[in-house]
């Protein structure tokens, strides 16, 4: 059987005037080009920064798509997407420039306002040290505080800078300090020591039984007792001074027990004035105090001590 070859009526001219056909509706690379431009800009800044010059270039564009339509590649085609492709670009170059702009901008202003960063940094830090040194004052104060306590200190005649130490206490009739007397005393002596300015004044008392004048030597009795114990401990003399006070200025009353061991006791001013005893700086008001507890000793106590009296304290 023998085979036939069918050709078809267009023939080989009417395949090359179909393939022609083909390659004519391809877009010019000028409508491409302008297509890629104009979508790289519509993704940008440029939206936003150039929108007019944006839409311009969105015209131009849809200009080129209807040439292409009506004449492919030809040149109408080719100038409209060459315009599209330029309003592209200067959209894009608008909102780079306003970019760069911006970031001048935002240097400029980080670099103004450096100096006022720089104040704020180190204003930061001073706070910060001030208030390192306030807490570190505050938690020497609170164990100065706390020192004083253990020792039985409270504040007396403050516009003096005087402090008065109590809690040396003694037993009826007796001049000797008790262990706890001697650990108060003990840490008084390192307080001295390391205050090498400071003056002290030792002031002796008595419960108010007895005759006055055995109870004023008892007085004195205790407080050359403390400060012989401070003179043990490396004070030097001429900062300490006793004093014997008797049973004047008694803290509590003396028809109670408690209130008597109370006032048998020994006080402690010291004063810090170089070249001054520290008493001397007592306030008036406690001169006066005293000179009325004297007035109203003797108004009780007859001019002589009668004897056989037994001289409790």
């Amino acid at each position: 059987m023998n085979a036939r070859i069918i050709v078809h009526p267009l023939g080989a001219l009417g395949l090359a005037m179909i393939a022609s056909a083909c390659q004519a509706t391809a877009p010019s690379p000028e409508l491409q080009t302008a297509r890629d431009v104009y979508l790289k800009a519509e993704g940008s800044r440029a939206a936003m920064v150039a929108p007019a010059d944006l839409r311009e270039a969105e015209q131009a564009l849809k200009s080129a798509e209807a040439a292409h339509q009506r004449a492919p590649r030809s040149q109408t085609e080719r100038s409209y997407a060459y315009l599209a492709m330029r309003k592209s670009q200067l959209a894009m170059a608008k909102a780079d420039a306003d970019t760069a702009r911006a970031e001048q901008l935002h240097a400029a202003q980080l670099a103004a306002a450096r100096p006022y960063v720089e104040l704020l940094e180190e204003t930061r830090g001073e706070l910060a040290e001030r208030e390192r040194a306030l807490q570190e004052s505050e938690r020497a104060l609170a164990e100065a505080n706390d020192a004083r306590e253990e020792l039985g200190v409270e504040q007396s005649g403050a516009a003096e800078g005087q402090l008065t130490i109590s809690g040396v206490f003694f037993e009826t009739e007796s001049a000797e300090l008790s262990p706890e007397a001697q650990s108060q005393l003990d840490r008084l002596a390192d307080d001295l020591l390391a205050h090498e300015d400071q003056r002290i004044v030792i002031r002796g008392y008595a419960d108010a039984r007895g005759p006055r004048r055995y109870n004023q030597a008892l007085s004195r009795e205790r407080a050359q007792a403390v400060r012989e114990y401070l003179l043990s401990r490396g004070v030097a003399e001429d900062r300490l001074r006793a004093e014997a006070l008797g049973k004047r200025l008694p803290v509590a009353r003396n028809d109670t027990a408690s209130g008597r061991a109370n006032n048998r006791r020994v006080e402690i001013v010291a004063a810090r004035a170089s070249g001054a005893a520290a008493d001397d700086t007592a306030p008036s008001a406690r001169r006066r105090q005293e000179r009325q507890a004297t007035d109203q000793e003797r108004q009780n106590v007859s001019g002589k001590d009668k004897p056989g009296n037994s001289p409790l304290r």
